[in-house]
């Protein structure tokens, strides 16, 4: 089997590389999920990376994404400060 980065396309791998460096110059994460089983588990995925690389962070799972939760995300990033949202 390949290695998976080699198989990746050089756009994807370019974003990667970005995403990557963008958490290791944050030093507070807050990050945004969809309450549903791909999403809690993509957070699950996440949250644990964070807590790899000992970064303070704070999450929170979302309905549904509408004028009010945006809102919501609007007043969660207020209050948490974060230097990166994913």
């Amino acid at each position: 089997m390949e290695n998976l980065l080699e198989s990746l396309p050089e756009s994807m791998l370019e974003l990667l590389r970005a995403a990557v460096l963008a958490t290791k110059k944050a030093k507070k994460i807050m990050a945004f999920s969809h309450i549903d089983a791909d999403g809690i588990s993509a957070l699950a995925i996440i949250l644990h990376a964070l807590e790899y690389e000992e970064k303070e962070y704070d999450w929170k799972n979302i309905h549904q994404i509408n004028s009010e939760s945006i809102i919501d995300i609007k007043n969660e990033v207020e209050r948490f400060k974060p230097d990166l949202v994913i």
